[in-house]
């Protein structure tokens, strides 16, 4: 079982929602339009990347306790 994940789901209006849950301790949802370009792509990439080494950090360090 993992400890993360990621639902996507396509409105008819072209639409896209992303719903990316980290350690299940920390979600972030993205609403992309049909206009979202490469560089936003990259720009979310790197968040969720910061996002699931923050969750990782938060887990190991309840997990010193």
């Amino acid at each position: 079982m993992s400890d993360s994940a990621k639902f996507v789901s396509t409105g008819a209006d072209g639409k896209e929602v992303e719903l990316h849950i980290f350690k299940y301790i920390l979600a972030v949802m993205i609403l992309k339009g049909k206009e979202f370009d490469t560089k936003s792509l990259e720009l979310v990439r790197v968040l969720l990347q910061d996002m699931e080494l923050f969750a990782d950090l938060v887990v190991s360090a309840h997990a010193d306790e």
